[in-house]
């Protein structure tokens, strides 16, 4: 038994030389505190992209709504020329938690939210001949074609209409021929779908289901009418129209007055979506307003898009939430506000303004809403509280923060209230003069 022993313990005495880690215990393993630190610095890293948005959040929302409207205009005017020269879009995600994965996925929904900045700074180039607005829209579609004119990204939805609408726009005012290039292909795009569609340009045409979404009215409508005075093609601004007739017939519930989130094509014009989304009616009525705005007032539809705008007015304002914005759902006064609805619908109020075609009795309206956008705009000129991008039909976000779309929509009021209080110095002075 002794010698069974000793021969044990030289055996043990031997494996302990080859492997010291035994002779201590595995866990007192030189490498284990290497590992332990980097398995540390992970998750602090991983910790750190999901803490970073709230923290960011929390500052940005410090003193929020503490400006007045005159220092709103140059600061709104200012972070959304630096929101599209940087690049900068919100993540289309609804994760709170290791949000990290989604910094690591590939983005190329850029072009359709930059293309929604471009918006307002349209709005401020036609009202005040604004250089640098325009030089920023101009850097923007640099990033779209090439000197040819062709795509990087060729189209593949309704969302591109929104980046039609600044090449149209910059094809108006520069000399370079390659951003009417792009306008015309874009164009020449969207009529080949609708030839195929009965005269209406799905959503998404690679979808089984031919989907008509109330945003096409807001993102893609525009561009048809512009263009439709761009290249003096009235087939443009039919196929404008034609899509804005549709849904006012087929996208509308008849009750509320409140437009679907769209309708199938395929299935008799059966609605989709909900009804009275805050975003949607921001989406009809914004791009009601911004064709009527570029038609000549004789053309024979105009005064059936007058019409289409008084009942919208109505709509607005009977939904109108006690804080002077609108909500996410309409029918629903409880519902969370969305500032990015009220941005496009006081937009809507604003251009209806300008034309004549609102009474005075919506004055305080378009003050009241004017107010609730002042408190949802940060110091530094971004609007928060927004609703986050839609996931998918039926799929609303529910996170509230800064939107492209909103903040486009926010400049375009700040540009519209300037040039109305500027006309109407100029008209009091006028007055006073002739008296």
């Amino acid at each position: 038994m002794k010698s069974i022993q000793k021969i044990d313990e030289s055996l043990l005495a031997e494996d302990s030389v080859r492997n010291p880690a035994r002779k201590s215990g595995w866990w007192r393993h030189p490498l284990w505190p290497t590992l332990f630190l980097l398995l540390l610095a992970c998750n602090l890293v991983v910790i750190g992209f999901d803490l970073y948005p709230r923290i960011a959040q929390k500052i940005g929302r410090n003193q929020i709504g503490s400006l007045t409207l005159a220092e709103m205009r140059e600061r709104v005017r200012k972070a959304t020329i630096r929101l599209l020269d940087t690049h900068t879009a919100p993540l289309n995600s609804d994760e709170s938690r290791l949000v990290i994965i989604d910094y690591l996925r590939e983005h190329s929904d850029f072009p359709y939210r930059g293309g929604l900045l471009t918006s307002g700074l349209i709005t401020q180039c036609e009202l005040t001949n604004d250089p640098e607005a325009f030089l920023s829209i101009q850097r923007y579609c640099d990033t779209l074609i090439d000197e040819k004119g062709r795509f990087f990204d060729p189209p593949n939805s309704v969302n591109d209409g929104v980046q039609g609408c600044a090449l149209a726009f910059v094809a108006q005012r520069a000399s370079k021929p390659n951003y009417r290039v792009g306008a015309d292909a874009l164009y020449t795009y969207y009529a080949n779908i609708a030839l195929s569609h009965d005269g209406l340009v799905p959503y998404v045409r690679t979808k089984q289901d031919n989907l008509v979404l109330v945003d096409t009215i807001g993102l893609l409508d525009p561009f048809l009418a512009r263009y439709s005075l761009l290249a003096s093609n009235p087939a443009a601004m039919t196929l404008a129209i034609r899509q804005i007739d549709d849904f006012m017939v087929h996208g509308i519930e008849h009750n509320s007055e409140l437009p679907f989130h769209g309708y199938n094509l395929s299935e008799h014009f059966s609605p989709v979506g909900v009804v009275g989304w805050g975003r949607g009616l921001g989406w009809l009525a914004s791009g009601i307003s911004r064709v009527a705005q570029e038609m000549q007032t004789n053309d024979p539809n105009f005064d059936r898009l007058v019409d289409y705008t008084k009942e919208l007015t109505s709509v607005a304002k009977r939904y109108q939430r006690p804080d002077g914005g609108w909500g996410v759902m309409l029918s629903y006064q409880s519902a969370e506000l969305d500032s990015s609805a009220t941005a496009m619908i006081t937009g809507f109020l604003l251009r209806s303004q300008r034309t004549g075609k609102l009474g005075p009795e919506y004055d305080d309206t378009i003050k009241r809403a004017l107010e609730c956008l002042r408190k949802c705009t940060r110091v530094d000129g971004q609007l928060d509280f927004a609703q986050g991008d839609v996931l998918d039909l039926n799929r609303h976000s529910r996170n509230w923060g800064l939107a492209n779309y909103g903040q486009g929509n926010l400049l375009s009021c700040m540009a519209m209230v300037e040039h109305l209080d500027e006309r109407r110095k100029r008209d009091s002075n006028e007055h006073c003069i002739k008296q």
